[in-house]
Order: C-alpha cells, then structure tokens, then sequence
C-alpha cells in the first residue's frame, strides 16, 4: 500500500510485527510504494521498521527526495546497496522535473558512468529526462526522445515526439513520426489534422486538402480548424433526440424519477440527484435519450448533460447546449466585455450548467471560482465573502466569475487561447509558456501546452463558442480569427536615420501578470450518495437559500464531454 491505513489497522500491524512477520524486505516494498507516491510522512513512519544499517538509506531516500543534488555526492552512495540505484534514479527524475538540461549533464557526465544500472533503469531515467526536456520545451527534447527504446503501450511517447517537432516546427520530424502512431491513433482527427498540416508546410498542398476535407465533414476542434483551411462552413449536424412518447411516459412514472422531480422542484438538489443517479443507472440508451428529455424540459439542464452524455447520440445540441441562465450571463459578459458566446461556453465547460459544483481544489459554481481569487474581485461590488458557499449563488457567482474573465482576457490583450489557458491552468504559468522572440501559431501552442487538462479544455471551449454563437444567432467567428498567433516579436533591428541618430522602435504591448492564481485540479466523481444530507441554511448573500459546503457536488468533466471522442 502507497498510503497510510485506517487507525483501525494498526493493532494488526503490531501483532503482525510482535510475530516478527514484517522483515526488511517487506517494509522496503512498502517503503517503494510509498515514496512512488510523494509520501514522506508515511515513509518516515515506516522506516521505525527498518534495521538501524537499513533505516539509514531509507533516511537518504528522503534526503534525495527534499534535495535531488544530494545524489551527486560519491561519498553518500560509495556503498554499494539493493536500493541505491533506486534512490539514484529516484533523485534523477525529481532534478528532471526541475530542470531537465541539468539532470541531463548529471546523468551523462556522472551517474551513468559511476555506477552499474541495468537496462530498465536507464530506459526510466532517459526518458524522465527527456520527457521533462519536451513539457519545458527545450530544443534537445527531439534528439533525446528519438533515441528512447519505444514499448507498444507508450502513447505518451510517440504523441510528445510529435508535440516536439511540432513545437520546433520541424515539419519533416513531426511527419515521421506521425507515421510511427500506431494505426489506431493515426486515425485520431487530432493526428490526422496534423499530419495534413506538416503536408501543408512542406508544400504537399494536394495531399493535406484531402484529409482537410474529410476532417471538415465532422464537428469538432480538428474538424473546425480544417473547414477553416478551406474557407468552409462548419457541419454543426443538428439532430433532436427522437421523442418516444410512451417510453417517456412510462419513465416519468417511475418511482425513483418521480421523486427526484418533486425534490428538484422544491429545490432539495442533493437528494433530488441522488434519486436521479439510482433511477437511470441501469437504463440503455433509448431510455437514457428520453430520460434525459424529460430533464431538460424540466430545466435540470446539468441531469439532461450528464445523462445524454452517457450515451453515444451526441447531436442534439439544444440539450447538450441550453441557454441558462440567457439575460444574466448575456448582461454580466456585456458588463465586462466578455463575448456571450465564450461565456457560455466556459460556463459549459466549468460546471455543465450545475449552480453548486466544486472541483476537488475548492473551485464553486458556475464559473468554477476559487474563494481567493472570489474575494479580490468583490472590491467595488458590494459583495462581502464570509463563507464559500456563498460562491454558488447564481447571481453572486456570475457577477464575480465574469469580472475575472475579463480582467483575464484584458490581461492577454483579447487573446481567448491564452485568456483560456490561465482561466484554467494559472497566469503564471501561462506567461512562462509564451515564447519568449518568437511567434507561433496558436494551433501549435494550444496543441504543445504540458497539461493534458489545459489542452483539452481550450478545445473543447473552441467548439463549445460557434455552438453558442448559433443559439444566440450571432454572426460564426473563425476559429482561426480567434486564435492569433502567439509569442513575442523578435526584436527589431534598428537602422541609421538620415540625422544619423538610430531609431527606436515602437515599445511593444506588454502583458502584466499578477501574483499566480490558484490552480483547479482535476475534478473527482463522487457517487450522489455519499453526499450527507445536512439542514438548509440562510446565504447571507440576497437571503437566498442555499446548501452547505458538504452538500455540493463534485464534477469529473469527463463524464459530459471528452474531445478525443470524434464528433465533440
């Protein structure tokens, strides 16, 4: 086990010790998993089990772990020991995801040569590094990663070999390894996009139209940018849920499905979920199509998602994507510059419409606002945060949630790519992530971002937006019109005027970035019915009723939308 037990346990683990069953070897196997994991306390806990000669090396794991440079100390690792090379290649990786360049030189001029690691070792620490050389994007990650040993089951791998020639945009490496997908990731719309786009760069114009216009035919992210290489419409195929009007009925006659209407309709969310959950676990699909009807004439939009969701008709767009809350989102957005479209698609993408969401970090509500950032927002809205359940009150949620969008996208000069990726990732970072005299086009970097979470949810927001657009019946925005290129302009080079004074350019636009903003995790499942139904209590914020932290739910995005699904 990687991680500490019940309290319950630990009159086992003393008789089991008493009998001298818990040896060296077994507390070393628990020591591995624990330190795979980032454990620490768990592991000192542990190393009590240990022999005095052995407990010392379980002290320099540790030491290795807090201070990874400790491993290039001769002195520390002249004994030979079973787990020093694991400790080794332990220190090895933390210095990689620190700093890549200088794990390297540690490894090629030092460790490698001072002490005898076998192949798998070498195979671990080569490609730490050169892993960690590919999410900071530095130039040597493509020859490090070429030369890795490749194992079928490492997607990961092939796919960041392709991110880093893209990244370099060294269109001949991205090609060939495009080819070295296997087939079923090949065929993936993200790959075949970018295979027509490596085509296109080297002058394959021919070849790249072909993928471009089947790509077209599909809504999606990959399908959007290739009807947009085309100057094509995008294909939103529309199509409703067939209405089965006897299956529907009998369905709203269930017992469980009664019940959760009647607690949605007086407003007991919790309880009203959990009835929902239990009620169509079991159904197939036709039922799920209609259940998921009747919850979106309901107007428990966020049951209508989730339940259509579990199922692979994803064409009726008025379900997936319903104009809630129509009058406050549009007003909050126009108050703030913000494009109705992109709010309602970032709403979408946050929470699916569901007032009370929290992530597993303690973002709430519509918007996903984390309480600290919620609190330096509320200078001038006569809005007071006592308590972070106040954030899912609609009102109170929207009003500080649209304000940090446009202070985001004002931030990063309009640009929604970017203004998206620090929503969700943090500002800081995505500063880091700018290129620094370079640009480059905004595909690429959307495409070459570390996090899979960040990637993902730019694209899906991409789409989410033309989708909106449409129900608003705004006039379509290009992707590409919105994605501009990204990075800064390499400096100018600056030429004599006739008085022979030298000319200065134009001081460029900057970017200022505040203090980073607390990052949103990866959100969890939690089944509805481990939330504990506690009394309702008075919001100070407009006397709204509302629930209590506890009662909240926790969202996992994947559930209702997963963009490498073809057809978004």
């Amino acid at each position: 086990m990687g991680h500490s037990q019940p309290r319950a346990c630990d009159p086992l683990f003393t008789a089991w010790q008493k009998a001298g069953f818990i040896d060296d070897a077994l507390t070393w196997q628990r020591i591995q998993l624990a330190m795979g994991k980032r454990k620490l306390t768990l592991t000192r806990y542990l190393t009590r089990f240990l022999s005095k000669k052995e407990r010392t090396w379980a002290n320099k794991w540790i030491e290795v772990h807090r201070k990874p440079s400790h491993i290039l100390s001769k002195k520390r690792f002249a004994t030979a020991h079973p787990m020093r090379n694991t400790i080794l290649v332990h220190g090895l990786k933390r210095m990689a995801r620190k700093d890549p360049l200088e794990a390297a030189a540690a490894w090629q001029t030092k460790i490698s040569s001072r002490y005898d690691f076998s192949d798998d070792e070498i195979t671990i620490v080569e490609r730490a590094i050169a892993m960690a050389m590919a999410l900071r994007n530095k130039p040597e990650a493509l020859s490090w990663l070429a030369v890795l040993e490749e194992k079928p089951a490492d997607q990961s791998l092939r796919e960041w070999r392709v991110r880093t020639a893209l990244n370099q945009q060294n269109w001949d490496a991205a090609l060939a390894w495009l080819y070295q997908l296997n087939d079923k990731e090949q065929q993936a719309p993200r790959w075949q996009y970018w295979r027509a786009r490596a085509l296109e760069a080297l002058g394959q114009q021919a070849q790249a139209e072909e993928i471009y216009t089947t790509l077209a035919m599909s809504r999606g992210y990959y399908g959007f940018l290739a009807a947009d290489k085309l100057d094509s419409p995008y294909r939103f195929q529309q199509a409703a849920l067939l209405q089965n009007s006897e299956l529907s009925a009998s369905i709203e006659q269930q017992p469980g499905i009664l019940r959760a209407h009647e607690l949605f309709a007086l407003g007991r969310a919790v309880d009203a979920r959990r009835e929902w959950f239990f009620a169509t676990r079991y159904m197939v699909d036709e039922q799920l199509h209609q259940a998921g009807k009747l919850a979106h004439n309901w107007g428990w939009h966020d049951r209508a998602i989730l339940t259509v969701a579990r199922t692979e008709h994803r064409d009726d767009l008025d379900v997936r994507f319903p104009l809630v809350h129509r009058d406050k989102i549009t007003l909050k957005a126009s108050e703030n510059n913000v494009d109705a479209a992109l709010a309602f698609a970032l709403i979408r993408q946050e929470s699916a419409f569901t007032s009370d969401a929290r992530s597993s970090a303690g973002a709430m509500g519509l918007m996903q606002l984390m309480p600290r950032t919620a609190k330096r927002l509320t200078r001038g809205t006569g809005i007071h945060i006592k308590n972070r359940i106040q954030l899912i009150d609609i009102d109170t949620n929207l009003k500080l949630g649209m304000k940090h969008l446009g202070k985001v996208l004002r931030r990063f000069n309009n640009n929604p790519v970017l203004a998206l990726a620090a929503y969700n990732a943090g500002q800081a970072r995505v500063k880091r992530w700018i290129p620094k005299n370079h640009q480059v086009d905004a595909d690429i970097w959307a495409e070459t971002i570390p996090f899979r979470e960040t990637r993902n949810y730019i694209q899906n927001i991409m789409v989410f937006t033309p989708i909106y657009e449409q129900h608003l019946g705004q006039p379509l925005t290009p992707l590409m019109q919105r994605m501009a290129p990204i990075g800064t302009a390499p400096p100018v080079i600056t030429q004599k005027s006739d008085t022979g004074a030298l000319q200065q350019p134009d001081s460029p636009e900057t970017i200022k970035i505040s203090e980073p903003l607390p990052i949103k995790n990866d959100t969890v499942a939690i089944p509805p019915d481990v939330h504990t139904n506690r009394p309702y209590k008075k919001n100070r914020i407009n006397s709204v009723k509302t629930m209590q932290y506890s009662d909240t739910i926790t969202l996992n995005h994947s559930e209702w939308d997963n963009p490498e699904r073809e057809g978004i």
